[in-house]
């Protein structure tokens, strides 16, 4: 992977041998790798829609042929350059280096996060070898680039960068950009999520979860759980949502409502998981400063500034931003907690593990398992029984106010509202953690193809995370995940590298016992927790290849050389990925988008009673998303309509405001809600048929017994 010094020797056999450098050929690589990612992102079949993303069937390629005939100039030139140069030895360099075994463990870890299966095993097959293929000219052409970089060119870019920054393992002294760092990244996360979250999602949720959290935390940013039931549960009714007598209230854990709630109440909701993104930059860097060293802080906060994965993550009002916060302020708690009397840490890594319950209870689970372990002393120093014990008392007393919670909206502590909805749709023992032939919800079968939940279904789960991880995480046209595998397999390993291996360990085991895989939103969000760890981990494992590459007498300029290109993957990734990914599937996502802001301030709708008339239930979200949860207090009240005996029900409740009727621009697709008709004279039923339409999941219970 590595070059040596010298024009022609080589440490050893199998290595290859490197001529003269040349800029001008760097830069042309450099931009082949660039045009080479920009080619196969246009193979990549995707949509705005929730659905896994496919490479295109071989019988298709010549439906893009610019794209097609882009992969075999860069194949045909990287194989030239490679023999041309006497650089074939780059070919089988890895087996020689790394041994056959590790070589092997690696290529099935990357071989099994390739691609998705569909349809069929030839389709299948057919697609791993097309990514299979992509990655490896990729490699190739990034390790070429690197590889024909002058010596003096990159000594000159590493001494003005190691005069700055800390890059290097085992520096102690802090140079003039190391403190600014951390913040600087931290604030180009806000800003850059700030304009994905506004300008690419348009300020608004799009996933049915996203949508129902922000309906929670407008609640709650008055103070209440739930709120007076609607007056026609078909006209109002939101998936996700519960109506149970006089009251209404959504299904999900109170933590990142009462989170997302701060936004409400400042009016820029969408700017909370942005800022929580910032915030996780800040405490990573902290994190892996205390674990390892200032060279492997920086570089892991610079690859997660970069990453595609945490940047839309923390763009959407999903609640992973939040719990990945709460996760790392409990892990950096635990470790500042070392050595000390039990005092202020210990209640701060409590409160964050009941937090974070409070916000995802299975992830809460999974990591206080990996928590628990490493401050018991299992990859770290032990803590004292007094602070382990007020870790667990405090972080059971902040969980325990689900019980006030559950019992508030179920009359049931045991039963959270989670699980009231899932039981009442599907019937009990459907939506739970375990394994047997009934758990699953047949109704999504795009992400659980095979009925119950066995073996299989956990091998397929793990195949669709994997590979989601593995374009979504740096979006490297080489895979992201291939420097964390060498970490895995090959070490040393330093105390620091415990948790960040233990953390995927637990967590991959754990959702083993969980029938969903979490869909293709926003990558494998339901493995969020692993982004900082494979980031520490990609970091140490070009850290363990350059320590041997130097034990066998390597070039001197190998940290550089790999530094150099994981530099020019990320940027290659933020200059094609992610501009990529916002055009073809975040804008506009799921068919949902912001243009009732402008409506509503066109027509002067404050007053307004405006039905949603549409065969499509995501006009129905994008219209919920601006609706107020206190129903004819102040605003406008959007109503999905559901019929002419529902339209007359919700007249008669708000028989003083005028009527509207609003639906897409297109009566065959979803999105761009138009005004149809309006304003009706206040009180008046407006006439014609509804559409057929998909309803929402939600249920309506009878009151509390």
């Amino acid at each position: 992977m590595f070059a040596v010094s010298g024009d022609a020797r080589s440490v050893e056999p199998g290595f290859p041998v490197r001529r003269e450098g040349s800029n001008s050929l760097a830069l042309a690589l450099v931009a082949l790798y660039v045009i080479g990612q920009i080619a196969s992102l246009r193979l990549i079949d995707v949509a705005p829609y929730g659905v896994y993303q496919h490479l295109e069937k071989w019988s298709q390629l010549r439906h893009e042929p610019v794209g097609f005939a882009v992969l075999v100039l860069q194949t045909l030139i990287c194989l030239w350059l490679t023999v041309s140069r006497g650089s074939i030895g780059a070919l089988v360099a890895p087996v020689r280096f790394l041994g056959l075994l590790r070589v092997a463990v690696i290529a099935a870890v990357l071989g099994f996060s390739l691609a998705i299966p569909t349809e069929s095993i030839a389709r299948s097959l057919g697609e791993v070898l097309l990514a299979a293929w992509i990655a490896l000219v990729a490699g190739l052409n990034l390790v070429l680039a690197v590889l024909v970089m002058p010596d003096h060119a990159l000594a000159s870019f590493r001494n003005w960068v190691a005069a700055r920054l800390t890059t290097d393992v085992g520096i102690e002294d802090v140079r003039r950009w190391d403190r600014v760092l951390p913040w600087l990244t931290a604030a180009w996360v806000i800003v850059a999520c700030a304009i994905l979250s506004r300008l690419v999602f348009d300020g608004v949720p799009h996933n049915d979860d996203s949508v129902a959290y922000l309906f929670q935390a407008k609640m709650l940013a008055h103070g209440d759980l739930q709120v007076p039931a609607p007056p026609d549960t078909s006209a109002f009714g939101m998936t996700h949502m519960i109506t149970r007598g006089p009251h209404w209230f959504g299904k999900f854990f109170p933590g990142w409502p009462a989170l997302l709630s701060i936004g409400v109440f400042a009016r820029v909701p969408w700017l909370v998981n942005p800022v929580l993104g910032g915030v996780a930059i800040l405490l990573v860097h902290r994190l892996v400063l205390r674990l390892h060293d200032r060279g492997t802080a920086n570089a892991s906060v610079l690859l997660l500034g970069a990453s595609p994965w945490l940047l839309a993550m923390s763009s959407e009002m999903m609640s992973h931003a939040a719990a990945l916060m709460w996760a790392l302020l409990a892990l950096l708690a635990i470790d500042s907690q070392r050595g000390r009397r039990v005092g202020f840490w210990s209640v701060v890594a409590g409160g964050a593990l009941g937090a974070l319950y409070l916000t995802r209870p299975f992830d809460a689970a999974l990591l206080g398992i990996a928590a628990a372990l490493w401050g018991w002393g299992v990859g770290g120093r032990r803590l004292s029984l007094a602070s382990l014990a007020t870790i667990a008392v405090v972080s059971l007393g902040v969980a325990a106010l689900m019980f006030g919670y559950n019992r508030a909206l179920t009359g049931d502590a045991a039963v959270p509202p989670f699980q009231l909805w899932a039981d009442n749709l599907f019937g009990p023992g459907v939506d739970v953690i375990g394994f047997g032939p009934n758990v699953g919800i047949p109704m999504w079968r795009n992400i659980d193809p095979l009925p119950g939940h066995g073996p299989a279904d956990a091998v397929l789960n793990a195949n669709k995370n994997f590979t989601l991880m593995n374009f979504e995480l740096f979006g490297w046209a080489t895979g992201s995940l291939i420097l964390a595998a060498v970490a895995c397999v090959l070490g040393p390993w330093r105390r620091g590298d415990a948790i960040m291996v233990g953390v995927p360990l637990i967590v991959i085991a754990g959702h083993t016992f969980y029938w969903a895989q979490g869909g293709p939103d926003l990558g494998a969000r339901y493995w969020y927790l692993l982004v900082v760890p494979l980031a520490v981990l990609t970091v140490r494992g070009a850290q363990m290849l350059r320590q041997r590459w130097s034990v066998r007498g390597g070039d001197s300029l190998a940290g550089t050389r790999a530094g150099t290109a994981m530099l020019i993957a990320s940027a290659s990734a933020l200059l094609c990925v992610m501009p990529w990914r916002s055009a073809t599937k975040y804008h506009r996502y799921r068919d949902i988008g912001g243009e009732l802001r402008a409506l509503s301030r066109e027509h002067k709708w404050n007053q307004a009673l405006v039905f949603v008339r549409s065969p499509f239930r995501a006009d129905w979200q994008s219209a919920f998303n601006f609706q107020s949860p206190y129903l004819g207090t102040g605003g406008p009240v959007f109503a999905f309509d559901a019929g002419p005996a529902h339209r007359e029900v919700v007249v008669r409740q708000f028989p003083d405001r005028p009527v509207w009727i609003i639906g897409p621009a297109r009566d065959d697709h979803a999105g761009h809600l138009v005004v149809k008709s309006g304003p009706l004279p206040a009180g008046s039923v407006p006439a014609g048929e509804a559409f057929p339409y998909e309803r929402p999941l939600f249920i309506v219970l009878p009151g509390n017994p």
